[in-house]
């Protein structure tokens, strides 16, 4: 999802909305079937499951267990996106930090009708699938009709292979059928040497083939076999004519629960109860509270999608900024803000603070273009500079610039030269 994006310059506040409510913008639950706009959607939601999360086990599915994966969530969506960790007002407020604990709880709220604590769901059963309810209930139901129907064909060859061995174990002597019996029976590892003998002798004599199990079949046997065998045959075409494949998507599992205001961070220390909204120094005051948005589709709270399109709002003083930030700090080896997860008090200040505002206007101007930015930056003139090391002394770190910075090939890249260089290149 995340390549056909880039590679399709998916505007990059739309790339945002997808990934944090995909599943809020389509009604998936009721659908006869999935579109590919509609996988597209679900697929995206897979950026919200890439958390740390060991609630897969009993022994670890506790509500501290809960919460520490929701924690790790809240770090991943606020410095990916916001540039802020947030992570300090989870305990308690700071005297001179402008994110109070509360809005921490607040903006946590958003999340949780997806991971919910009170009905939570383990890793492994975060999954929808490639087709949709519908068509997954009916495919269980003619794959659970298939299993039965080939049981029971299986079930009537078995009974009459059994009759015929029992025919041709009658033809051996009374005093050695029944040590001949279970001599066959039992294993080849397993056997005495009197056994071994025995098996040698009769078992070819009472071998089962099943050509001879065909013979043997009564009318009514042949022609029920004839019945499941075009019940198989039908069932089969139409198992495989769907595609079943896991989705790791996002969606809201019930009502959006309770949530409160955790006293030093602990689940055992619940204080009062907070409503979801956003954080309050990014809003103003009739704006903090979030409500569900008005262009969801389908039965879910909407907190998530009103989240993405407050994120993606013009006027949104970090999201852009942030993503510009990033772009540049790949051509340049560090961004205009040296801490791109970090544009709190504690991070650093940005070198260029006025061309980072340019910037992040002209991106919102372009359309929310990746591409467009791309190219902006590789070809200005601070991109196209020679990297030659000066006698100036003023800069020695180089933050401003004055010279292309020499950038270290990552190991990834420098990998792939070397299979490309030798011929092995798949």
């Amino acid at each position: 999802y995340v390549i056909k994006a880039t590679n399709q310059d998916k505007p990059w506040d739309r790339f945002l909305i997808e990934q944090i409510a995909g599943d809020e913008l389509v009604d998936w639950r009721n659908a006869d079937s999935y579109s590919p706009e509609t996988l597209e959607l679900l697929t995206a939601t897979g950026f919200l499951r890439n958390v740390l999360d060991a609630t897969n086990e009993d022994i670890s599915n506790l509500p501290f267990d809960r919460y520490e994966a929701l924690f790790k969530l809240m770090e991943r969506v606020s410095s990916s996106t916001m540039g802020m960790t947030l992570a300090c007002a989870r305990c308690h407020s700071h005297k001179f930090d402008p994110i109070p604990q509360t809005d921490y709880y607040r903006f946590l709220s958003l999340f949780t009708p997806a991971y919910n604590p009170s009905k939570w769901l383990p890793p492994k059963q975060r999954h929808l699938y490639t087709i949709s309810p519908s068509q997954k209930a009916e495919h269980d139901r003619q794959t659970s009709l298939l299993a039965k129907a080939r049981n029971q064909k299986k079930a009537l060859r078995d009974a009459t292979r059994k009759h015929v061995k029992a025919e041709r174990l009658k033809k051996i002597s009374e005093s050695k059928r029944e040590a001949v019996r279970k001599s066959i029976e039992t294993p080849a590892a397993k056997r005495s040497p009197e056994q071994n003998q025995l098996a040698a002798k009769y078992e070819s004599q009472l071998k089962v083939s099943d050509a001879d199990i065909n013979t043997a079949l009564s009318e009514a046997d042949q022609m029920k076999i004839a019945e499941l065998d075009e019940t198989i045959r039908s069932t089969e075409k139409f198992v495989a004519s769907f595609s079943v494949q896991k989705v790791q998507a996002l969606w809201d599992v019930d009502k959006p629960p309770t949530i409160r205001l955790l006293h030093r961070g602990d689940v055992d220390f619940a204080g009062p109860i907070v409503q979801p909204g956003f954080l309050s120094v990014l809003s103003t005051p009739d704006s903090s509270s979030a409500f569900s948005s008005k262009n969801i589709t389908g039965k879910t709270s909407g907190l998530r999608l009103a989240f993405a399109e407050w994120l993606t709002r013009p006027d949104h003083p970090v999201t852009a900024r942030v993503i510009v930030n990033r772009i540049w700090q790949h051509h340049f080896g560090r961004g205009i803000v040296a801490t791109p997860g970090n544009f709190g008090a504690t991070g650093a200040r940005p070198t260029h603070p006025d061309l980072l505002d340019w910037l992040a206007v002209r991106f919102m101007k372009d359309g929310w273009s990746a591409k467009r930015l791309h190219k902006l930056i590789m070809t200005s003139s601070v991109y196209r500079q020679i990297s030659k090391h000066t006698a100036d002394t003023r800069d020695p770190e180089n933050r401003l610039l004055g010279r292309m910075r020499l950038r270290r090939l990552d190991a990834e890249s420098l990998r792939d030269a070397v299979i490309l260089v030798s011929g092995q290149a798949d």
